[in-house]
């Protein structure tokens, strides 16, 4: 059977254009692996006849270039196999998206059995092939190049993705990548420090230095999956700009932190866009923000070299995601204490002009994107009640509801709201009391349930992030400055809650603007 595809939003990528073989770099692509790794495992009676080609042999191929790869299927005896892929990848989604998983991972065409389909004239269906091999005992995959390298949405799409990389920014940071959770923090020397699994549920490792910026961090490292799958981590120095550090193709870390400039005056929010580049946002100490941004991959996604001023008269930290769309929505809590976005409509298209969308906000919002595309926003009011707007779906044009709805509570810092594993919102907020408190969706869009406690001590807003397993994981910051945790225990036990919180260790410096902001949660 077909590889399990994710619940993925209504945004797509468009259809593959053609890109020809023009030079000759025949090692393997990463998004040629991955699909490979992902076909053997759904079909183990198939096997692999490769990806590259020397450049010397004749002809023009995209194995030239590493971007095309062979599976090894024969029509007569496989040929239901083989079908069986084909016709999965060539699907219409629930969202009536045509072709969809194909266009997800970039596919620029394919033949199988004497006929070709070519993505960049998908209207015309399947066509007869008349190349020298009839292709009967293998089919051919060629991506184009933003398939290639692993920057299409079925890698990097926001939503709920199982398996796909989760992030959650608060005292600690966490990212679950699939393969396990990764936390990190900042300490009391100005060094950034981490602790992961290698893989999902598995054994934690130590903690461990992952090195000083120069002039020492501030705040909450923000990591993130990029575009090749590995981490890369940002956070502001005690000198107001970005320092940033990565992991190599192989997985190891950069030996130093790395100065993006700016001028700092909150904790970064970054985001990985549908074409593989990263775009980090924060407050500057004017008060409006400020920008900047990896240029794409026809420019090796090199970084912008400068910070953009996007306006505003703003408090806290930004919030930015993905919408459904492809393009970046960003959000913030104004000095006027209501809530101001701006958005594109497209990846990398044009940026509106600020929005307002009113609200009494004392914290900075949590904002989170539902599988039918609507955005949703949670904050703490002055009273401490939790206050919450949202798009209303795609059956009233995804406009805002208008107003805001009150959802009780007591609770200091910012609430943290994340998709859990049906579909529907859970919401947490640390409580006047320094427990635990949350509320969850069992759909989406469904009722919400009461507040219910589970219980800790926490001094600083928690991360929340949901496994691979459907579970959700919580870490937090105990008043000695240790990090505290609890989860849900799997399908196997109904996904009740662990029953108490475990000391994780270590020793992580309090968030410096906790009395007034908490965590944010971005989607993958």
């Amino acid at each position: 059977m077909p590889p399990t595809t994710p619940d993925f939003g209504p945004r797509i990528d468009d259809y593959a254009r053609y890109e020809g073989q023009r030079g000759c770099d025949p090692a393997a692509k990463p998004g040629l692996l991955a699909f490979r790794d992902l076909v053997l495992a759904a079909y183990p009676g198939t096997r692999s006849l490769g990806i590259g080609r020397e450049c010397g042999k004749p002809g023009v191929s995209e194995h030239k270039e590493g971007r095309a790869w062979d599976w090894g299927v024969d029509a007569h005896t496989q040929g239901h196999i083989a079908d069986d892929l084909i016709g999965w990848l060539l699907a219409t989604d629930r969202h009536g998206n045509p072709h969809a998983p194909a266009r997800r991972f970039g596919i620029m065409y394919i033949i199988w059995n004497r006929r070709v389909w070519q993505a960049y004239r998908a209207g015309a269906g399947w066509t007869p092939y008349t190349g020298t091999s009839p292709h009967t005992d293998h089919v051919h995959f060629s991506f184009g190049w933003a398939g290639a390298r692993k920057e299409t949405s079925w890698w990097t799409a926001p939503g709920p993705v199982p398996g796909g990389p989760r992030v959650s920014v608060g005292v600690p940071s966490v990212v679950d990548h699939g393969a396990g959770m990764v936390l990190s923090g900042v300490d009391g020397s100005g060094a950034v420090t981490h602790r992961w699994q290698n893989a999902p549920g598995g054994a934690w490792s130590p903690w461990t230095p992952l090195g000083r910026p120069a002039p020492g961090a501030v705040g909450r490292p923000w990591t993130l999956v990029g575009r090749y799958g590995r981490l890369a981590s940002f956070v502001r120095g005690n000198d107001g700009a970005l320092w940033h550090t990565w992991q190599s193709q192989a997985g190891e870390w950069a030996p130093d932190w790395v100065s993006l400039g700016g001028r700092l005056a909150s904790d970064p929010s970054v985001v990985l866009s549908p074409n593989g580049a990263l775009s980090v946002f924060a407050r500057d100490p004017e008060g409006r923000i400020t920008h900047t941004w990896q240029r794409g991959a026809e420019n090796g996604h090199a970084w912008h070299g400068s910070w953009v001023d996007m306006g505003g008269a703003v408090q806290g930290r930004p919030t930015v995601l993905v919408g459904r769309d492809g393009g970046m929505v960003f959000f913030v809590r104004g000095r006027d204490g209501s809530l101001h976005h701006r958005w594109q409509t497209v990846t990398g298209g044009p940026w509106s002009e600020w929005g307002p969308l009113g609200g009494r906000l004392a914290s900075d919002p949590a904002v989170v994107l539902s599988p039918n595309g609507a955005l949703s926003v949670f904050a703490r009011d002055p009273e401490g009640r939790i206050t919450h707007t949202w798009q209303r779906g795609p059956e009233n044009g995804h406009a805002w509801h208008g107003s805001w709805v009150d959802m009780g509570g007591a609770v200091q810092g910012r609430p943290t709201a994340l998709v859990g594993r049906d579909g529907g919102m859970v919401l947490f907020a640390r409580g006047t009391d320094s427990a635990l408190h949350h509320r969850w969706q069992t759909g989406t869009g469904g009722p919400w349930s009461d507040w219910t406690p589970l219980h800790g001590a926490l001094t600083d807003d928690p991360a929340v992030v949901l496994g691979p397993s459907g579970d959700l994981s919580v870490f937090g910051r105990d008043p000695q400055g240790r990090v505290t945790h609890t989860w849900q225990r799997g399908p196997q036990h109904g996904h009740a809650w662990h029953e108490t919180w475990v000391d994780m260790e270590g020793n992580l410096a309090r968030d410096p603007e906790d009395s007034r902001v908490g965590a944010v949660v971005g989607s993958r």
